[in-house]
């Protein structure tokens, strides 16, 4: 008797097991369903096709990557892309590279080349005011990483090709506002109109700081038009509106003991030098950029794209070198 019902109980156990996973799998196969990811599709290098399919190193970044982060940059967004690096050292004063490519450029865009609406964003003297947009301009981003030049011109680092509005998108009226910390306030209204065929969208972004440390204030507004025309079935029309006005203060850096001593200060004066105080130092940058991009598909192989575009940045830039009491 007493053999027998360790016997019984080890069983009852296994039965109650076994009826039980059984069970769990037959609920599990019930509930499963099967879902279709959507196709990303890029147009490096003159071809639209699956990101998969296409033979170089390409990120791509969507609105629903850029969504994740906050609308007060687009820094974050940037730095989910393996090999690529964006730093804002202080608000509105962007640094950008790709692998690594650390070859000097003036406002921080490291050898790298930059498109908006397949418009070329960098100016023929290798500036690309990438300060002058804001985080409502970037719809999608492909980052091309490596050279680029036999097609979107000299830059060994690679190629930034933005977006600033998607052929889908859909007739609505949006309006944001975000505030924080340090006196950050951000806000946008747009108004996007059209059908299928054509659409556009016109939108206006206001944004402020006062930054973490001293003198580090930003002030930026933004004033945009993009449009969307499909003429036919094998051209596309995109129109490009730009009016960028900012303005921000460069604390500066500061040694290793001024940091331990206070990290929020900005540059001291010494040797005869003024501080970032009281030399103002500050970016006074205006930006205008307006053409249009048509592309046209001649055969199933070959696709013809021409860009008419106009671009003027005025700067002024007040440093220790010019620096005058007014």
């Amino acid at each position: 008797m007493n053999c027998a019902t360790p016997m019984l109980f080890r069983k009852f156990v296994l039965f109650v097991f076994s009826s039980s996973f059984s069970s769990l799998l037959f609920a599990q196969q019930d509930d499963s369903t099967v879902s279709t990811l959507s196709t990303v599709e890029v147009s490096a290098y003159g071809q639209v096709r699956k990101l998969k399919d296409v033979p170089a190193a390409v990120g791509y970044i969507n609105k629903q990557m850029l969504n994740r982060f906050s609308p007060a940059s687009a820094v974050a967004a940037m730095n989910t892309v393996a090999g690529v690096r964006m730093e804002e050292r202080s608000p509105g004063s962007y640094r950008f590279n790709i692998r690594g490519s650390s070859l000097r450029s003036p406002f921080g865009v490291r050898n790298v080349k930059v498109y908006y609406n397949d418009i070329p964003f960098t100016d023929p003297g290798g500036h690309t005011y990438l300060n002058g947009l804001g985080y409502y301009n970037f719809n999608s981003v492909e980052i091309l990483k490596g050279p680029g030049s036999s097609l979107y011109g000299a830059g060994t680092g690679g190629v930034l090709l933005i977006e600033g509005m998607s052929p889908n998108e859909r007739a609505n009226v949006m309006a944001e506002y975000t505030t924080g910390s340090f006196g950050l306030h951000n806000a946008y209204a747009g108004v996007t109109t059209g059908d299928g065929e054509n659409k556009s969208r016109l939108g206006f972004q206001h944004q402020q700081s006062d930054g973490f440390r001293d003198h580090s204030a930003l002030r930026r507004n933004i004033l945009s038009w993009s449009g969307h025309h499909k003429l036919g079935e094998t051209q596309v029309l995109k129109t490009t509106f730009l009016y960028s006005d900012l303005y921000y203060q460069t604390p500066g850096a500061l040694t290793k003991t001024e940091f331990e001593a206070n990290p929020r200060a900005s540059r001291p004066g010494g040797g005869g030098f003024p501080s970032a105080v009281q030399s103002r130092a500050a970016i006074y940058q205006k930006t205008f950029l307006a053409g249009a991009s048509l592309t046209q598909k001649l055969t199933a192989g070959i696709t013809n794209q021409s860009v008419a575009y106009a671009s003027f940045t005025e700067l002024r830039n007040p440093t220790i070198r010019n620096y005058g009491k007014g």
